[in-house]
Protein backbone atom coordinates (compact mmCIF):
# COMPACT_ATOMS: atom_id res chain seq x y z
CA UNK A 1 0.00 0.00 0.00
CA UNK A 2 2.74 2.34 0.69
CA UNK A 3 4.51 1.42 -2.69
CA UNK A 4 1.15 2.03 -4.18
CA UNK A 5 0.75 5.35 -2.51
CA UNK A 6 4.51 6.70 -3.02
CA UNK A 7 3.90 5.60 -6.85
CA UNK A 8 0.69 7.53 -7.32
CA UNK A 9 2.71 10.93 -5.19
CA UNK A 10 5.40 10.44 -7.79
CA UNK A 11 3.10 10.50 -11.22
CA UNK A 12 0.95 13.31 -9.53
CA UNK A 13 3.89 15.62 -9.27
CA UNK A 14 5.48 15.08 -12.68
CA UNK A 15 2.16 15.44 -13.99
CA UNK A 16 1.34 18.60 -12.66
CA UNK A 17 4.98 20.46 -12.46
CA UNK A 18 5.47 22.56 -15.75
CA UNK A 19 7.33 25.31 -14.37
CA UNK A 20 9.87 24.48 -16.86
CA UNK A 21 11.79 27.17 -19.48
CA UNK A 22 14.10 26.53 -22.41
CA UNK A 23 16.52 28.84 -23.14
CA UNK A 24 16.39 28.99 -27.93
CA UNK A 25 19.44 30.70 -29.46
CA UNK A 26 18.05 34.05 -31.11
CA UNK A 27 21.49 35.89 -32.16
CA UNK A 28 25.14 36.84 -31.40
CA UNK A 29 25.64 40.53 -30.12
CA UNK A 30 28.42 42.96 -30.13
CA UNK A 31 27.10 46.12 -27.98
CA UNK A 32 28.84 49.22 -27.89
CA UNK A 33 28.47 51.25 -24.80
CA UNK A 34 30.05 54.68 -24.65
CA UNK A 35 29.05 58.21 -24.79
CA UNK A 36 27.17 57.96 -28.56
CA UNK A 37 25.20 54.76 -28.14
CA UNK A 38 24.50 54.72 -24.41
CA UNK A 39 26.57 53.80 -21.57
CA UNK A 40 23.49 51.23 -19.88
CA UNK A 41 21.59 48.08 -21.78
CA UNK A 42 18.70 46.45 -20.49
CA UNK A 43 18.19 42.85 -21.23
CA UNK A 44 15.20 42.94 -22.67
CA UNK A 45 11.80 40.80 -21.78
CA UNK A 46 11.46 37.59 -22.90
CA UNK A 47 15.34 36.87 -23.29
CA UNK A 48 18.28 36.24 -21.05
CA UNK A 49 21.48 37.19 -22.01
CA UNK A 50 25.06 35.35 -22.00
CA UNK A 51 28.14 37.79 -21.81
CA UNK A 52 31.48 36.27 -22.99
CA UNK A 53 33.83 38.69 -22.66
CA UNK A 54 34.36 42.58 -23.39
CA UNK A 55 36.81 44.65 -24.91
CA UNK A 56 38.18 48.35 -24.31
CA UNK A 57 40.85 50.64 -25.31
CA UNK A 58 41.21 51.81 -21.84
CA UNK A 59 41.02 50.63 -18.03
CA UNK A 60 37.47 50.32 -18.30
CA UNK A 61 35.53 48.34 -16.07
CA UNK A 62 32.16 46.82 -17.07
CA UNK A 63 29.48 46.77 -14.67
CA UNK A 64 26.44 44.92 -13.81
CA UNK A 65 23.00 45.36 -12.33
CA UNK A 66 20.78 42.39 -11.26
CA UNK A 67 17.38 43.28 -10.60
CA UNK A 68 17.62 43.66 -7.35
CA UNK A 69 21.21 44.54 -6.44
CA UNK A 70 23.52 47.74 -6.74
CA UNK A 71 25.99 47.73 -9.75
CA UNK A 72 29.16 45.41 -9.29
CA UNK A 73 32.33 44.77 -11.52
CA UNK A 74 32.14 41.98 -13.82
CA UNK A 75 35.41 40.12 -14.35
CA UNK A 76 34.57 36.04 -14.81
CA UNK A 77 33.35 34.78 -17.50
CA UNK A 78 30.82 33.90 -18.71
CA UNK A 79 27.75 35.39 -16.59
CA UNK A 80 24.81 34.99 -17.54
CA UNK A 81 21.91 37.87 -16.99
CA UNK A 82 17.87 37.45 -16.65
CA UNK A 83 15.26 39.94 -18.20
CA UNK A 84 15.49 43.37 -16.64
CA UNK A 85 19.05 43.36 -15.56
CA UNK A 86 21.57 45.56 -16.94
CA UNK A 87 24.95 46.47 -18.00
CA UNK A 88 27.11 49.49 -18.07
CA UNK A 89 29.62 51.61 -18.37
CA UNK A 90 30.98 54.52 -16.41
CA UNK A 91 30.34 58.34 -17.96
CA UNK A 92 33.56 58.06 -20.04
CA UNK A 93 34.00 54.86 -20.51
CA UNK A 94 33.96 53.04 -24.23
CA UNK A 95 33.41 49.27 -23.60
CA UNK A 96 32.31 46.19 -26.82
CA UNK A 97 30.45 43.69 -25.07
CA UNK A 98 29.93 40.43 -26.63
CA UNK A 99 26.63 38.83 -25.44
CA UNK A 100 24.74 35.66 -26.80
CA UNK A 101 20.78 36.19 -26.82
CA UNK A 102 18.52 33.27 -26.26
CA UNK A 103 15.14 33.65 -25.75
CA UNK A 104 13.18 31.86 -23.17
CA UNK A 105 10.26 29.64 -23.75
CA UNK A 106 7.90 27.12 -22.52
CA UNK A 107 8.44 23.57 -23.26
CA UNK A 108 6.59 21.70 -25.51
CA UNK A 109 4.83 18.45 -24.62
Amino acid sequence: MKKLITLLLILFSFTTLKAQKNLVYNQTLNIHLNAANGYTQTVPAGKTWKITNYATRSNNILQIKTNSSNPFNLNNFPFWLSEGSQVHVGSSGDIIVSILEFDITEILE
